[in-house]
């Protein structure tokens, strides 16, 4: 029997380039996701409550991409929230500091990731 396909160098080349491109492009779209979850966790743990004058800020440090398929995404994020008094429209430096986690959904619209879903623990 005579072997009719044998893979040369160019044939192995091209399949490395492609799985290499293939895990880089994978790879940003998964940090990507991560930095949009980090910003609207920040944004999330983050509030000013004028009447009894406090405020918060949230400093999110790690986000992991716990599930990602082709219209959704499920990133946990976690971090650090600073509860402090709010006075002259500033947040002073007496504050109480707390970690902070959530779960966040995403849903895939028009090529964009968009917040769908908030679970805080």
């Amino acid at each position: 029997m005579e072997k009719i396909f044998t893979p040369n160098k160019w044939f192995v080349m091209f399949c490395a380039v492609f799985i290499g491109i293939f895990a880089s492009l994978n790879w940003v779209i998964t940090t990507r996701l991560a930095s949009e979850a980090k910003q609207y966790g920040e944004d999330i743990f983050s509030w000013v409550w004028l009447d009894k004058n406090l405020c918060s800020t949230a400093d999110m440090t790690d986000a992991k991409v716990l599930k990602r398929g082709e219209n959704d995404a499920v990133v946990e994020v976690s971090g650090e929230q600073t509860v402090s008094p709010f006075e002259d429209r500033k947040p002073t430096d007496k504050g109480v500091k707390n970690s902070c986690k959530a779960i966040l959904t995403f849903y895939r619209f028009n090529n964009d990731w968009k917040l769908g879903r908030v679970e805080l623990e």
